[in-house]
Parts: C-alpha cells; sequence; structure tokens
C-alpha cells in the first residue's frame, strides 16, 4: 500500500458520523475557494499563512499559493508536486518553507532564491516510515517526525539522530500524527494515545490512556478517545482532539510524571461527541475543527460550544468535515474541506444579528422585504417590523418573533399585510401604513381596531398613502396622493393645510421627514428640494434645492442626520448631500462618479463616534465625518443582503443600529464593528509574468527588486496584493511607471497591470495601495525592470554608428582634397592631351564630326578626305550622309540615332559601326562615336560631337565580339560556356554570385550544377548528340555549394570559334523559383484546409474519382467514412474558437495516427472529416476502423488548462455498392453519419437505401413543415386533468397537432424536427396564444380551470422567454396561476443555468411548474431541490405496471411520500384502468390524466363537455 492510500485509508476509517448539531451562529456567510477559481484539488490537508502573507494550501493534487485574488500552483524541483499529495506546510524563523509532500519527501523551498532541498524521501532508518510533521529546535536542528519514529536533523551538517522509535508500540495502520514541543518535552500524537520524550533526559514515556474512569461524570467511547490526531498547548494545558473529543491534562503534572513517577490525575473532556482534525487558538479561545464543523472554547471559562457546520451556510453542502484549520493575521478564519476546496469566515460576523424568513424556523419573520422598523416605546427589546407580509414582533433579547397580519394569498400585495411605514402613539397603538391605507393596530390586544375618526376622515385614510408621521404633541402628518393632512390624535380635528398644499400642486411633496431639533418646523421634501413648514404661523420654506433634477425624474430626500453643524441628506436617486445648517448651502456632496456609494441611498443615521452610517443597494457605508472615507459593509461582514429598503431604519436606545432589507433585518453595534485591525497595511509585488515566455524570479518578490526583461518581450503582467484577505475586493490601488515615458493609473480596484510591451532601458513601477477599512494609504513598493536592447539598438550599437560616420566623413573629406588636387593636374595636362588627342586621331585613322539640329548638318572632313567627293564642303545635309549609307546598314544607324536622339541622355554615347559609299564605288567600315553637348529649353538634343573611325571588316568582327562579350557580362540570367573538349568553363558574373565562386574561369567538373548522377549522365550524352547552331531547351532543379535549391529554366546552344572551327556550349539559366513557389502555394491553398493542413473538399474529389478509377481497373471497392463530431459545437460555445481550432489540430494527429499513410483523411468543413480507405478485406474491418476512430476522437484532450471530450458519428458509403460517382458516394456516407447521429451519436453506420429514402423524405418533412408555420396548420388538442375525489375536471393539457392536408399528424411525428429545425418556438407560442385564449372562454365556465404546456429546451434557453409569457397573460386577462408550465430533463441538461433562471422568473410570476416524466431519467432528484417545482407528473410507464409489477408500484408509492414530504402534489399520467385509479386513490393520489377518463379532444369538444350539465366522471370518494 502506497504513502498516500495509507493516509486516506485512515482519513476514511477513523472519522465518522454526520452532524446533527445545532449551530449557534445563525445566517453564516462562507465564502469559497474551489477548483472552478484555480485551486488543482478541492481536498485541503493544510493551510499556512506565511510571514509574507501569502496562504499556502496542501491539496491531494500538490500544493497551491493564493494571494486573496489569484491561486497559483508550486510546481517543484521536478514540475511534478501536482502528482502527490501537500500534508504539511511550515515556515521556520529563518523564513525556510518546509513542505512534506507524500509519496514525494519533505522538502525546503527557499523564498528567495526558488530553491528546493530534498530533506527525507522517507525514514531513513525505516523505508516504511513517511514524515508526518516537522517542529524546529535551536542550534540549525530540526524535530522529524514520521509514522513510527522522531528523528534530530541538523540543517548544517545533514546528519540526523533518531531519538525515538515506536514500532513496536504502533503497529499495522497504527501511526503518528502531530507532534508539539513545551518545557524540553516533545509530545506524540498517535492512534494509540500521546507519547512524551523529555529531550534532556532522553525519557519516553506514553500517557495513561483514556478509559470509562479518565475523566469522570462524561460518556464517551473509550476506542475512539484513545486515537488522538492534534495538539495544542496553552498557559500550562495540553490540549489534544481525539476522535470522540477534545480532552486537557496540566503540563507541569505530566513533567512530574515523567521524572518523579507520579501518578496523572484523570483527564478532562473539555467537548465530546467530535471526532477532531485540528485545534487553532485565537484571542484566549481555542477553536476546534471537526466532523461536526467548528467549535471552540474558551480558555478561561472552560466552556465550549459549536459554532456551525459548512452546511449552515448553503443547503447544497451535505459534508461538515473541517479538515484544516488556520486563522490569518487579521483574523480570518480559513477552514479547509474534504472535498469542496477552501472556506473562509469572517468572524467579526457574528457581531451582526440577523432576523429573516426561515421556513421551518417558529422565530421567523413573516417576510423578507422589510420597509419599516420601529422601537416600542413601553420595551426597548421590541421591535415592529413591518414587511410585505404583515408586521412582526421581535424581542432582541430572547431572539422571539411573533408574526401578525399574515395573510396566505400571495396573488398580490395590494391588501392590509403589506406594510410599508409604522408610527406608534402614546395610547400603545400602532398605525400602520398599507397598500389599503392607514389601519390601527392595538399593542395590548395585538390586533387592528377601528379607525377613531368620522366616516369621512376614515374614508379618506383608505386611499394610497405615502408616508406618515406622529409628532410630540400626538400630531399624526399624514401624505397621500392627494395632499398632506394632519389630524390631531387627542380631539380628531383634521386640519386640511390648504394654503400648503396649493403651493405645491404642480410640484408635489414627496416625504415627510420630521422636525428639526428643538423646533415646530417639519421638514419635507420634494424630488428634488428640502423644505421647511413651520406649523406655528403656517409659512413654507425652500432650504435647499438639488441642481440638475427634472419634474419627472425619480428621487426625493428620504432621510436626514444633523452632525457638527452638517445637515446631511440621504438624497435617494442623487447619492449623500452634506448642507450647513447655518445656511443650508451645498458643503458636501458623494455620489457614484466621486465615490465608492450608490446613489440610491437611505437611511442616515449618527453612531457615537459621529460617523455617519447609510444603507444603499450595495450594501451598508460608514462615512468618517472626519476624514471623509467611506467604508463598504457587505455580506462578508455578516450582513445578510446588499439591497436595502427605503425607510427601513431605526436607532435604539443602547445605540445599536437596525436596517432593514430584502433579506430582513440586522442589528449591530456600529463602534465594534468598525474596530479595525491595527496590523501594518502594506502591499507588495506578488507576481510577475510575461506572456512570451517563462520568466524566472524569486517567489518573494522584495522591494526594489529588478526584474530582468528582453526587448522583445510582450504581455508584462504584474499581480499586488495587499493580503488584506477579508476585504481584498475594496483595496483601492494606484500604479506610476517611470521610464521612457511616465504612466500613471487612475484609482482601481483590480489587482494588476498588464503592460503590452516595455522599451528598452530602465523603468519603476510604483504602487500604492488605500485600505477600505481605514483609507490610510500603504507606503509605496518599488520594482525596477532592466529591459535588454536589441543588438542593433543598444548603445554598443550607437558608439560603433557614431565611430563609422567620423570615419566616413574623414574618408570623404580625404576623398575630396584629392580630388581637388587631381583637378588642378588635369588642367594643366588638358592642353597637352588635345594636342596628342588630335595627333592620335590622326594616327588611328580618325577624324572628328559635328551634327547641328537647327539647319541638320554634318560636319566633318570625312566626306571629302575619306570618301572622295572632292566637291563637297566640310559641311553638308544629313540626309546626304544618310543617302551613303549601306542599304543593309542604313535602318540600323537610322534607329540608334532617333533612339538616341529621343532619349536625350547626355550621360550615354551614340555608337554605331556601319558601311558608307565612297565616289569610287567601294563600301567602307566607320565606328562612330557621338554625345550630345547642347540642348534646347526643352531638352531636345541640338547639338552632336562625336569621332569617326576607319575601320577594316576584321576590326568590325572584333567590335561585335567585344559587345557580345558585354552582354555575358552583365546579364542577369546566369550564362556559363563549356569549351568543345568539356574541360573547361567560362561563367558570368550573375552565376558567379549565386554559386559562390570566385574565378571567371576553372575547370570543368561533372557536378557543377549539384545534379545527381543520372541528369549528368543525360546532359553528357545531350551535349554530343547536339551540332553546331542547334539548341536545346528544358527546366531543372539545381543546388548550389550552399545547399540553396533553384528552379531554372535551361537554354543550350551550340557555338564555333571562327578562327579555330571549335565547337563551345552556351548554357543559359533563367531562374523560376519565386514563380514554381507561387504555384506550389496556390496549389496548397486550393486543396489543402489551411488549419489542419488536411486535404480539402476539392482535393479529396480529385482523390475519390482517382480512386473510382483505379478501383474499376481492379474490380476492387473503396469505403469513405463521413465522420460528424459530436459536443464540438459546446467547445466552441463555452471555451472560443481558439480552443475549437486546437481540438481540431489535435483531433487530426489523432485521425492520422490512427490510420494507414496511404488512406486519405480530408476537413470538408467546420467539424466535418472524410476519410478514403482503398484497400480493405472487408466490411467487418471497416467496422473495426470504425470504432479506432471513435475511440482515437474519444480519448479526452487537454486544451491549455482545460480538458474537453467529443464523440464522433461516422457514416460508411461504399463504392460501387452504393454510389455511382463520387458526389453519391460522398452524399450517401452523409446520409449514413446522418442515421449514425440518430441512433444516439458516437456509432458507426452503414449506408442503406432505406437511409436514403428516410433522407429523401426527411428533406419533404422539413419543408411541408416550414410551410406550415407559415400557414398557422397547427391546432390544439386537450386532455382533461381530473380530480379523482370529486369527479371534476380542475385543468387540461396541451397536446399539438398539425392539421395538414394529408391528415391529422401527432405530435411525436413532427416535434423532434421541429426542434432540431428551431421552429419549436413559433410553433409553441401559436399553441399559448390559441390555449389562453380559449381557456378565458371555459374559465367564464369554471373560474379554476388551468392550461398545462409542455416546453422545449429551446424555450427556457430564450433570454425574454419569462417576460414574454408575463406580457400573454395580461394580454389575454389571464392570473399566473392559470398557467401550468411542464419541465423535462432535457431542458435542464444542455443550458442549466439559463433554464433554472427562467424557471425561477416564472415561479416568482405565480406560473405553477410541472416535473414531467418523474423518474425516467438520471438526475431529478437533484432537481426537486433546485427548482421551484408545484407539481411532480408519473411517467405513465410506472402507472401502466400497477398491478403488474411491484417494482413500478415501489417507484409510483416512493414518488407520491417524495412529493407529500416536499409539500407537492402528483399527477398521475395514462390512467386507463378502474384498477389504477383504486390503486392511486389509496394511496391519496387524486389527480388523474388518462383514457380512462378521456382522450385529448379538440376544443370544441371541451366547450361543449364544460357547457354539458350532464358531465359526470368517475370519482373514488
Amino acid at each position: 500500500m502506497c504513502i498516500k492510500t495509507y493516509i486516506k485509508f485512515f482519513l476514511i476509517v477513523t472519522f465518522f458520523g454526520i452532524s446533527n448539531a445545532k449551530a449557534e451562529i445563525k445566517n453564516i456567510s462562507l465564502e469559497q475557494l474551489s477548483v472552478a477559481d484555480g485551486l488543482s484539488q478541492g481536498t485541503v490537508n493544510t493551510i499556512f499563512q506565511d510571514k509574507t502573507g501569502y496562504i499556502w494550501l496542501g491539496t491531494e493534487n500538490g500544493i497551491d499559493i493564493y494571494d486573496g485574488f489569484k491561486v497559483r500552483p508550486l510546481q517543484g524541483p521536478d514540475n511534478d508536486f501536482s502528482s502527490f499529495s501537500g500534508s504539511m506546510i511550515k515556515q521556520d524563523s529563518h523564513g525556510l518553507m518546509w513542505l512534506n509532500v507524500v509519496g514525494k519527501g519533505l522538502y525546503t523551498f527557499d523564498l528567495t532564491t526558488n530553491q528546493y532541498q530534498l530533506i527525507f524521501t522517507e525514514d531513513p532508518n525505516n523505508k516504511e516510515n513517511f514524515i508526518v510533521d516537522v517542529l524546529e529546535a535551536d542550534n540549525q536542528n530540526v524535530w522529524i517526525a514520521t509514522s513510527k519514529s522522531l528523528i534530530l536533523y541538523n540543517q548544517q551538517s545533514k546528519k540526523q539522530v533518531e531519538k525515538v522509535n515506536l514500532s513496536e508500540q504502533l503497529v499495522a495502520f497504527d501511526t503518528i500524527y502531530r507532534i508539539s514541543i513545551d518545557k524540553g518535552v516533545i509530545y506524540l500524537a498517535t492512534r494509540v494515545g500521546i507519547f512524551a520524550y523529555h529531550i534532556e533526559k532522553s525519557i519516553l514515556k506514553k500517557l495513561p490512556e483514556i478509559s470509562a474512569t479518565s475523566a469522570a461524570g462524561h460518556q464517551y467511547d473509550v476506542d475512539e478517545a484513545k486515537k488522538v490526531y492534534t495538539l495544542h498547548i496553552d498557559n500550562d494545558v495540553l490540549y489534544f482532539g481525539t476522535n470522540d473529543g477534545v480532552f486537557s491534562l496540566n503540563i507541569d503534572e505530566i513533567n512530574q510524571y515523567l521524572t518523579a513517577a507520579v501518578k496523572l490525575p484523570l483527564y478532562e473532556l473539555v467537548i465530546q461527541d467530535l471526532a477532531v482534525w485540528q485545534l487553532a487558538p485565537h484571542n484566549n479561545e481555542l477553536f476546534i475543527s471537526s466532523d461536526k464543523g467548528l467549535s471552540v472554547i474558551d480558555f478561561q471559562s472552560g466552556k465550549s460550544e459549536f459554532l456551525f457546520g459548512l452546511s449552515d451556510s448553503s443547503e447544497h453542502i451535505t459534508d461538515n468535515t473541517i479538515i484544516s484549520l488556520m486563522i490569518d493575521k487579521q483574523g480570518v478564519f480559513w477552514l479547509g474541506s474534504n472535498s469542496l476546496g477552501l472556506f473562509s469566515w469572517n468572524s467579526k460576523s457574528t457581531l451582526v444579528k440577523n432576523f429573516r424568513y426561515q421556513r421551518y424556523d417558529k422565530n421567523s419573520l413573516s417576510h423578507n422585504a422589510v420597509y419599516h422598523i420601529s422601537q416600542e416605546k413601553q420595551d426597548e427589546n421590541i421591535l415592529w417590523v413591518a414587511t410585505s407580509n404583515g408586521i412582526n414582533r421581535v424581542n432582541i433579547k430572547t431572539n422571539e418573533v411573533e408574526s401578525f397580519l399574515e395573510t396566505s394569498d400571495t396573488k398580490s400585495t395590494y391588501n392590509k399585510s403589506n406594510v410599508i411605514n409604522i408610527a406608534e402613539d402614546n395610547q400603545q397603538r400602532l398605525w400602520l401604513t398599507t397598500s389599503l391605507g392607514v389601519a390601527l393596530f392595538d399593542l395590548k390586544t395585538q390586533a387592528l381596531v377601528d379607525l377613531p375618526f368620522s366616516e369621512a376622515v376614515n374614508k379618506r385614510l383608505q386611499s394610497d398613502v405615502y408616508t406618515m408621521v406622529i409628532d410630540q404633541q400626538q400630531q399624526l402628518w399624514y401624505l397621500d396622493d392627494k395632499s398632506l393632512i394632519s389630524i390631531s390624535l387627542v380631539t380628531g380635528e383634521v386640519d386640511a393645510l390648504v394654503k400648503l398644499n396649493a403651493l405645491f400642486a404642480k410640484d408635489p411633496i414627496w416625504n415627510i421627514l420630521g422636525f428639526l431639533p428643538g423646533s415646530q418646523k417639519l421638514l419635507f421634501s420634494t424630488n428634488n428640494a428640502l423644505w421647511q413648514y413651520d406649523t406655528e404661523n403656517g409659512q413654507a420654506k425652500l432650504l435647499y434645492k438639488h441642481a440638475g433634477i427634472t419634474e419627472t425624474e425619480w428621487s426625493y430626500i428620504d432621510s436626514w442626520q444633523l452632525i457638527d453643524n452638517t445637515l446631511w441628506l440621504a438624497f435617494s436617486g442623487k447619492g449623500l448631500v452634506g448642507l450647513s445648517y447655518d445656511t443650508f448651502e451645498l458643503k458636501h456632496f458623494f455620489h457614484s462618479s466621486n465615490s465608492i456609494i450608490d446613489n440610491n441611498v437611505y437611511g442616515v443615521m449618527a453612531d457615537e463616534n459621529n460617523n455617519l452610517w447609510l444603507s444603499s443597494h450595495q450594501g451598508l457605508f460608514e462615512l468618517n465625518t472626519q476624514s471623509f472615507h467611506l467604508r463598504q459593509f457587505t455580506m462578508k461582514d455578516g450582513f445578510p443582503a446588499m439591497e436595502y429598503n427605503a425607510g427601513a431604519y431605526t436607532k435604539l436606545d443602547d445605540n445599536r443600529l437596525v436596517y432593514g432589507s430584502m433579506e430582513g433585518i440586522s442589528i449591530f453595534d456600529p463602534i465594534k464593528i468598525t474596530d479595525v485591525n491595527n496590523a501594518e497595511f502594506n502591499v507588495y509585488i506578488s507576481d510577475v509574468e510575461v506572456l512570451s515566455r517563462q520568466l524566472k524570479h524569486s517567489f518573494i518578490i522584495s522591494n526594489n527588486d529588478t526584474i530582468d526583461l528582453a526587448y522583445d518581450d510582450v504581455g508584462i503582467h504584474i499581480d499586488f496584493s495587499t493580503f488584506s484577505y477579508l476585504h481584498n475586493e475594496h483595496v483601492i490601488f494606484e500604479y506610476k511607471l517611470i521610464g521612457e515615458t511616465d504612466v500613471d493609473s487612475p484609482p482601481t480596484r483590480e489587482s494588476y497591470i498588464t503592460f503590452p510591451t516595455l522599451s528598452s532601458g530602465k523603468h519603476r513601477l510604483a504602487v500604492i495601495a488605500t485600505s477600505p477599512t481605514t483609507g490610510l494609504r500603504s507606503n509605496p513598493v518599488y520594482l525596477n525592470f532592466n529591459v535588454s536592447y536589441a543588438p542593433w539598438l543598444s548603445p554598443y550599437a550607437y558608439l560603433f554608428y557614431s565611430v563609422l560616420i567620423m570615419l566616413l566623413s574623414f574618408m570623404w573629406l580625404n576623398y575630396r582634397k584629392k580630388q581637388q588636387r587631381l583637378l588642378i593636374e588635369a588642367h594643366e595636362q588638358v592642353k597637352y592631351r588635345e594636342n596628342r588627342l588630335q595627333l592620335a586621331l590622326t594616327g588611328s585613322n580618325s577624324e572628328v564630326w559635328d551634327w547641328q539640329a537647327e539647319d541638320n548638318l554634318m560636319f566633318g572632313k570625312r566626306i571629302s578626305l575619306e570618301l572622295g567627293y572632292k566637291n563637297e564642303a566640310l559641311f553638308y545635309p544629313f540626309i546626304e550622309h544618310i543617302n551613303l549609307i549601306h542599304p543593309l546598314d542604313k535602318q540600323g544607324f537610322i534607329s540608334k540615332w532617333q533612339l538616341f536622339i529621343d532619349a536625350a541622355d547626355l550621360d550615354n554615347n551614340f555608337a554605331c559601326t556601319y558601311r558608307l559609299r565612297a565616289n569610287d564605288g567601294n563600301w567602307l567600315w566607320y565606328k562612330d562615336l557621338g554625345k550630345i553637348v547642347a540642348v534646347d529649353s526643352s531638352k531636345k538634343p541640338i547639338r552632336i560631337t562625336g569621332s569617326y573611325t576607319n575601320i577594316t571588316e576584321s576590326r568590325a568582327n572584333e567590335e561585335r565580339a567585344q559587345f557580345y562579350g558585354d552582354a555575358f557580362k552583365h546579364t542577369k540570367d546566369w550564362v556559363f560556356i563549356i569549351d568543345g573538349s568539356i574541360s573547361r568553363v567560362t561563367v558570368n558574373q550573375s552565376m558567379r554570385d549565386v554559386f559562390g565562386w570566385q574565378a571567371e574561369k576553372f575547370d570543368f567538373q561533372a557536378d557543377l550544377l549539384g545534379i545527381d548522377k543520372d541528369r549528368q549522365a543525360f546532359y553528357a550524352e545531350l551535349l554530343n548528340s547536339l551540332s553546331y547552331g542547334e539548341n536545346w531547351r528544358g527546366e531543372e532543379l539545381i543546388t548550389t555549394l550552399r545547399g540553396n535549391e533553384y528552379h531554372v529554366i535551361v537554354n543550350i546552344s551550340v557555338g564555333k570559334n571562327s578562327l579555330s572551327d571549335e565547337l563551345h556550349y552556351i548554357f543559359v539559366l533563367t531562374d523560376i523559383s519565386a514563380q514554381k513557389s507561387a504555384e506550389n502555394e496556390l496549389r496548397l491553398l486550393a486543396n489543402y484546409d489551411h488549419l489542419t493542413g488536411l486535404p480539402n473538399r476539392s482535393l479529396l474529389l480529385d482523390r475519390i474519382e482517382h480512386a473510382i478509377e483505379h478501383a474499376n481497373r481492379v474490380d476492387e471497392p473503396i469505403a469513405l467514412f463521413f465522420i460528424d463530431l459530436d459536443r464540438f459545437k459546446q467547445v466552441n460555445d463555452s471555451l472560443g474558437h481558439d480552443y475549437g481550432d486546437l481540438l481540431l489540430k489535435e483531433l487530426t494527429h489523432r485521425l492520422t495516427k490512427a490510420l494507414r499513410s496511404d488512406d486519405t483523411v480530408a476537413r470538408i468543413g467546420g467539424d466535418e472529416f472524410v476519410v478514403l480507405l482503398e484497400s480493405f478485406s472487408n466490411s467487418n474491418q471497416l467496422g473495426h476502423v470504425a470504432q479506432k476512430i471513435i475511440e482515437a476522437i474519444g480519448e479526452p484532450a487537454k486544451l491549455k488548462s482545460n480538458v474537453v471530450s467529443v464523440g464522433a458519428s461516422i457514416g460508411i458509403a461504399l463504392y460501387p455498392s452504393d454510389a455511382d460517382d463520387s458526389d453519391q458516394l460522398l452524399r450517401n456516407a452523409d446520409v449514413a453519419m446522418y442515421h449514425a447521429k440518430q441512433l444516439g451519436r458516437n456509432n458507426f453506420q452503414f449506408f442503406t437505401s432505406q437511409m436514403n429514402i428516410e433522407a429523401q423524405a426527411r428533406l419533404g418533412n422539413e419543408s411541408k413543415l416550414k410551410q406550415a408555420v407559415i400557414n398557422q396548420e397547427f391546432i390544439n388538442y386537450y386532455q382533461p386533468i381530473v380530480n379523482s375525489a370529486k369527479g371534476e375536471i380542475v385543468g387540461f393539457e396541451v397536446l399539438m397537432r398539425w392539421d395538414s392536408p394529408e391528415g391529422l399528424i401527432m405530435p411525436g411525428d413532427f416535434i423532434p424536427l421541429a426542434e432540431e429545425l428551431g421552429l419549436i418556438i413559433p410553433i409553441t407560442e401559436m399553441a399559448l396564444e390559441q390555449g389562453f385564449k380559449q381557456l378565458k372562454q371555459w374559465r367564464l365556465t369554471n373560474p379554476d380551470l388551468c392550461l398545462s404546456v409542455n416546453l422545449a429546451v429551446q424555450h427556457f434557453a430564450k433570454e425574454f422567454f419569462a417576460g414574454y409569457v408575463e406580457e400573454l397573460l395580461t394580454a389575454f386577462d389571464l392570473p399566473a396561476s392559470a398557467l401550468r408550465i411542464e419541465v423535462t430533463e432535457s431542458a435542464l441538461i444542455s443550458e442549466p443555468e439559463k433554464s433554472i433562471n427562467t424557471m425561477c422568473a416564472l415561479s416568482r410570476q405565480g406560473v405553477k411548474l410541472s416535473l414531467d416524466d418523474f423518474g425516467t431519467g438520471y438526475s431529478s432528484l437533484s432537481y426537486l431541490k433546485k427548482l421551484p417545482l408545484d407539481v411532480i407528473k408519473i411517467d405513465r410507464s410506472f402507472v401502466s405496471g400497477i398491478g403488474k409489477s411491484e417494482a413500478d408500484e415501489a417507484i409510483v408509492d416512493t414518488t407520491l411520500v417524495l412529493a407529500k414530504r416536499l409539500s407537492m402534489h402528483c399527477i398521475a399520467e395514462g390512467v386507463e384502468t378502474i384498477e389504477q385509479l383504486q390503486y392511486l386513490s389509496e394511496k391519496k393520489c387524486h389527480y388523474i390524466q388518462g383514457y380512462l377518463y378521456s382522450k385529448p379532444i379538440s376544443a370544441q369538444a371541451v366547450s361543449d363537455r364544460l357547457l354539458s350539465s350532464k358531465q359526470t366522471y368517475i370519482t373514488t370518494k
């Protein structure tokens, strides 16, 4: 048995029993931290708070750390703590954490370095023993308790010495649980009792076992009391918790027992009947966690009491066991449960006494909605509480409650039970403001009495009343919808206050506020102002008018309080207003935009410290009138509600305050509840994360620590906390980031800040927190960030750039000086060069020429000296020059000349070689070079000057060869020439750049282009086959020496040397890699799914076509699987499409892994896949493959931190047996898949022809159904529900029929299809409207008839369905009780939260809810607790078994008993025989529905039956 299992065994077998103890604390409120909040697991074995304030939690899945906002798992040195149980967490005096991880070992963890050190994995002296507890000793020593021994371990030397070995005393499952030390003695709590070890004298003794006489006068289980699980020593008393109570013994007597063999006195049983888990001291009390919950022992008095169990906070909790307990520095109790996670409890919440409505409590208010509170004048312990259902007499001393004026009629609040206001006169009478006017309640008789006024006055007091006040003169001030009046309770005299009411005819009075202190001045409020009325002179005076309030706006002054010359007003709808009492000018104004309060404020009252209290719709608030700090009080502080009511407040004679809310009343001492813990309030940086990587930093981030970030880190997230766990959600944080640009934040309650990025350099973050209890600000905490620079933007890079610029500048200046010197030298040589040029031209048979555009003339000596036209002058028309050119050269010359003229490029030269005809008829070759030397204003050449050279034919050939060489050199194509002997290669520059060759010529190698040997042989053979003048073209993939691949077009031409006639091979390679890449990418996009990389529909159909062709050739079948994912939509809807994409990728991986490599897997839609199998042995093999796919897809998938599970429905079609082509094959596989879904999903089905028929029929039915909705072809049939005891119809269940042209169609044949098509809502709404219309007529005959309607799941998920029902009932003038809605479990399973919310809303309206088909689902019992159900319908499948099946009868009996216990009634469905009716009648089930009474009938038949005086039904009287 493993250690973890060993411990869990004890947890199960030793702690037993379910609590039935009565809680001392009522209305307990606990905050829960569960797995949903980030907890690793729900079993919390141990809880610890470190010196900083973090809460450490040991669970069955490792150790978690909580900062008040976020839970972080502690990964451990091997990142596997989550696989083991954390059983003990402690911190020594040096701040080192000690962690016992069961099955892993005992570790220390340094919070500043994040370093772990393994102390032991188990007992070093006996590997069967595991670690259980640790105690710090002196001199670097630590006491370590294993399951059966005690070891002294030295942290410095790492040596250990076994001091105690209990292997003989502790056998089998017996073990040590806890150790404690006091006065040199270590106490060991074990399953067989307590052992004491005297450290100095090395004496070990077992304390006497608890026996029947060990604690006289008490009853307890001796065997269970021997099992000691926890210890605590306080004021020389040892307290130890056992499996049946807490016992105590004096420490000094134990020491004498150890050293002097003195007999110990009897143990004292402090508290009994508890299976104790842990003891924790706090404020002179010892708190006990046990199987029943939390108990407490007073150290001084020795008295004990049970406080509460976990189930007292929620009816959904059944296990009260608290297995771990810790009280933090602020006094917050942390309670570890067995499976529900962690709970926290504010012990100060007991300072609030709450009275509310509780169904089974005799001392319960009659209703939770409280509208007024009044302290009785004769008895200060009595409060009178007005609610929406009567008044309550609350004795705040004895906690007894009596209710009066209650009503059971909850249909309307327009009655005398709805009490709005209470005013007590001097005659022991309560004047009540109700919905029906004023009522008078006599305190002596405790009953209503008649009003003592005239008939006219009494009638006036029965009108709509707003409020009333009784002053000290016993004058009743009464405000109704007409005016304000005053009535003397002594004389009955009425003052209509005509003058005052006339003044406010257009701006009516909204509220009476009572009299100013020591005056006869009555305060009252309009919707925008405060007024006073002087009752002595009858004058009204405006004191204050609030700006910006319109006449129609709902706002008024609820109450006022005078403190230190400031008149505070609760201005409902606007906020809290403070006026100068001298001038009534505005001094203070708090509202939702400038403070934390809600604008709906009520009930301002002052406490003994002159601080102001007020209620709102967001809890209670205290305003410190000196610092103006607002403190909020919520349910965490012990209050039962957040929404309080206007007028529901009072201050008791003992200065306690009382407020009324929608959850009863709360009584508290404002001084005690505001007493704050004076612990220092600090803010801490709790964590730093970046999105781009795992950031490493010390666990404890100290003030002014530095975090190193990379320049490309993104999503920088900083968490901070004050560890104020009680009110952490109310802490206000402010931060400022100082860096390249400063960032200031407004005050926020968010405990974190996220920066997308931080610029390179240094930044400093300052965080300040404001205490929600005191309003004081903490000292700032600082965190530094050192963000690295990108290599090209670092300071060193900028230094390099500066040096480089300086160097280039120096080189440029040096170059410029050199150029200037060269220009001077050149100027000196110009004349010399001109002379030499002339000589050179003459010597090289060259001369100059000049062309001028103005007259289009050529100037030069060539025409006369060279060509022999002696009669021509030095200039001649350009056209004559053109005419002398050889016909074969003329066009070339003209073209080049024209291009040169049109280009007008001053930097380019004109060059042309051509022939001119001499005077003697011969043709001479010339090479002309020219340059533009002048242009006009439009940049067109007007003069060109150049030279000509008389060249021979060989020179012309050489010139042409030079031109070819230039082309070879500068072309972008890759060109190389191989000589005729294939031994040397000449390569152009472009190719050398790509291949990395340095030389232009080198020896030929066969692998020149990086092609394989087969291609090398191909080209060798090709060159041998080519002759002079021939060429070849093709594509090739070549590879350079660097490994780069290029797709190229290869052009090979064969040339010949004109001198030697030797052949050479010219290769021109054109790079087409980009074109090929684009083609491949387009091909990929066109044929593959971008998310999964699988073939898409297009490629799939192509492959199916090829597979069909192959199948036809080899006469073999192929198979197509159409796969549709089940529950995939739920993943998308709940987690988002990003998680859906992750799931699709994971399932793609599983599919490809589950199939063969030659099988095709394609994705053709959102959650649709297709598998093509081209070879298989038989259909059995296909079934195995399909099942393998279902199992692979069905495995749970982990998507980041979420685990999801989906299923697969598969349809299989074969070619050629099921289809003739690819489209039909795919379509039939889809049809088979749909059939698989109809059969329950997560299975596979082979296509059959019948499926196709059904699919065609389904398409036809869908079309007909949609048209039927448009044509409103649906009618209602009604089956009577009969009270068999009276033989009377009490209601009808609506059963729809489709009145189609083909005949009447039953609901089972069209309702499922309507739900799938989303048509069920309009169809049901038609049925409701028809039913309500007919019901309204029927109720004229029988006013108590109701209509029962069964609704689909879509209705309950519809957001405003409850509102729609309410509007429909109103439209037909029907009460909500006339409608019963039947609920099936399917409505709850898909979207339970929405469904439950809708049902609760319907129930609040008064609509009755029935649970249909009860017992046929798996979770009906849980819904009986969760839902506001009124009726349970017994399913016909059980009713039909009456008299036939004992099991069915047992289910019927159980259902009836269960309904009775839950205050519900039952309707039996499907009753068809007298025997069934008689059986049900004997079981007191009288509401019957079935063919025995009537089959479903038309509306007309119902009307006829209701009108018939002869209608009779079988009765069971």
